[in-house]
């Protein structure tokens, strides 16, 4: 029995190793798109564009802001609980 939860914690970590390093990948692919589009819609006083024409890219911009902080919530995140700490 003792085999088999050692099995299953070890099939669950290799799990999230796997779906971190897809997180990971996938803000790596997402950096150089992100950056394109933000500085081509950033005006010189550091604003996005409220240009009609530029509505897509400031709602991308938006979306990509949005996922890159719940990936980064998700892989490294801040509370001691997370961390493998207790408040014991």
């Amino acid at each position: 029995m003792a085999a088999d939860a050692i099995r299953e914690v070890l099939a669950r970590r290799k799990a999230a190793a796997g779906m971190r390093a897809l997180l990971l990948a996938g803000c790596d692919l997402l950096a150089d798109e992100y950056d394109n589009i933000k500085t081509s819609i950033t005006m010189p006083d550091g604003s996005l564009s409220t240009d009609p024409l530029d509505a897509w890219a400031v709602e991308k911009v938006s979306a990509m802001d949005d996922w890159i902080a719940s990936v980064k919530a998700t892989l490294y995140p801040t509370t001691p609980e997370a961390e493998g700490g207790s408040d014991d």
